[in-house]
């Protein structure tokens, strides 16, 4: 499911990036066609953000209530987590785009 959500969403927001683009009258030549981009961001989420999504989930669930007690620590330490995974999102797809050119 991560990777038909990744290429569908990466199909239309790149598409209609291009299609406003060209509306201005600017060139479209130099970005990623629609298809290798959709292809690319399915893949890269149906393997760092599964696994991302796993681990956060096996986190909360097992780990920190056993951890924190309490209603403040519980959502301070989720939140705390929450934000590190999407900045090591953002920066694992900035390696991936990297390494596939």
């Amino acid at each position: 499911t991560f990777w038909g959500i990744g290429f569908l969403t990466s199909a239309v927001g790149h598409s209609t990036t291009k299609a406003l683009i060209s509306l201005r009258g600017m060139p479209t030549d130099h970005m990623a066609s629609v298809l290798d981009n959709s292809v690319q961001w399915g893949n890269f989420l149906s393997v760092s953000s599964n696994l991302r999504y796993q681990l956060i989930s096996a986190w909360e669930a097992n780990l920190m209530p056993a951890m924190f007690k309490g209603f403040w620590p519980l959502t301070v330490a989720s939140t705390a987590v929450r934000l590190a995974n999407c900045y090591s999102g953002g920066v694992q797809w900035l390696l991936w785009t990297r390494m596939i050119g």
